[in-house]
């Protein structure tokens, strides 16, 4: 092979085999800042935040993050249902997940299920005795139930 061809592979596969290779560093980076974005715009735009949780979960379905993320984004705008699931699947991946059995918690205190709130909220304490919000829900809670 002459060295004008040998040139002519050389960046043809730079072109080609280097993006492949790489691909996976730059996916990272990539799920990274859409989690970013979507957190930045869970405060004041729901929509926005959903898709890019949306847009991570396309790439990585188990991103406890954005599971995490849509589902606390769904129970802002009151999707309760919806949300519960999310929660629900961080919770297959991360059985011991302080923050989704909170979550998962104040989901059913709102949808009056007081009793089982009670339990997600009381194992998320048995884990962390010092969670200010799993604290502070369980006091909720127990307000609550005392109105009703």
């Amino acid at each position: 092979m002459n060295k004008q061809k040998w040139i002519i592979c050389f960046c043809l596969l730079m072109i080609v085999i280097v993006p492949l290779v790489s691909l996976n560093a730059f996916s990272d980076e990539y799920v990274d800042e859409l989690i970013e974005n979507a957190l930045e715009q869970s405060s004041n735009n729901n929509t926005k935040a959903r898709e890019y949780f949306d847009r991570v979960l396309e790439i990585e379905p188990n991103n406890i993050k954005a599971l995490y993320g849509k589902g606390s984004v769904l129970l802002l705008g009151n999707d309760l249902d919806s949300s519960f699931e999310y929660f629900d699947k961080v919770l297959e991946i991360e059985p011991n997940n302080v923050s989704a059995l909170v979550n998962k918690g104040v989901v059913l205190g709102q949808k009056k299920q007081f009793d089982e709130s009670l339990i997600f909220l009381n194992k998320a304490i048995e884990i962390e005795p010092n969670n200010t919000n799993a604290l502070m829900n369980k006091a909720v809670l127990f307000l609550t139930q005392k109105k009703n």
